[in-house]
């Protein structure tokens, strides 16, 4: 069995006040990227298709748990 090795590049996010990478994230090719944003879309229209009810619901289980966690949050 023989190790493929990708030749594309990775995208780095750097911290330009150290030089440090902080992530990484292998290359998406053009149909991959667009398998993502199709996903977005249909992600999106699922949400829409919800009622405003539950919707606000979800909104406001997350502003609660943004408040429980917010040190830990802010820490990142």
């Amino acid at each position: 069995m023989t190790a493929t090795v990708s030749t594309q590049p990775t995208y780095q996010v750097v911290n330009p006040a150290t030089g440090a990478v902080g992530e990484s994230f292998d290359f998406a090719t053009d149909d991959e990227i667009e398998a993502m944003l199709a996903d977005s879309a249909a992600a999106y229209r699922a949400w829409q298709a919800r009622p405003i009810t539950e919707r606000a619901e979800i909104v406001h289980r997350v502003a609660k748990l943004f408040k429980e966690h917010a040190d830990r949050l802010g820490a990142i």
